[in-house]
């Protein structure tokens, strides 16, 4: 099966930085192990970085334009069968999964997989580190 993590996290990482530079958040540590885990049985896993601010891109005297600008945070490439990927550098593909956090940036991710599945919907879900529960969000 494809799985496809998506991420928020603001410091600039991968999984090789969050053991042997510096730490990251219990949430991304969960999605890191389950993702290795989830690799290390045969699977295809990806992580994603979905981290973004919108800046003012022309402001005229009746009008604002802004877009949606990706920070680019994760390190690419691969640690223990886990490819690690900007949501810039991420092409359009389908997955079977979509394993997200609690932050609602990790759903821009939907912009690059829903279009582009071609058997199956994708299924969408999202973890919760307050209250141990997935939701099913398609």
């Amino acid at each position: 099966m494809k799985f496809i993590f998506t991420e928020s996290f603001k410091l600039i990482w991968n999984g090789y930085t969050a053991r042997h530079d510096k730490g990251i958040s219990g949430s991304h540590t969960v999605s890191m192990y389950l993702a290795e885990g989830l690799a290390k049985l045969g699977h295809d896993v990806i992580m994603v970085n979905t981290t973004s601010n919108v800046k003012t891109v022309l402001r005229t005297k009746n009008r604002v334009i802004k877009e949606t600008v990706y920070n680019n945070n994760i390190i690419e490439g691969n640690y223990n069968n886990v490819k690690y990927v900007n949501y810039n550098n991420m092409s359009n593909l389908s997955c079977d999964y979509i394993i997200t956090t609690n932050c609602t940036d990790d759903l821009n991710i939907l912009n690059k997989i829903m279009k582009f599945c071609t058997v199956n919907p994708a299924a969408a879900y999202r973890y919760y580190h307050q209250d141990i529960c997935v939701e099913k969000l398609i």
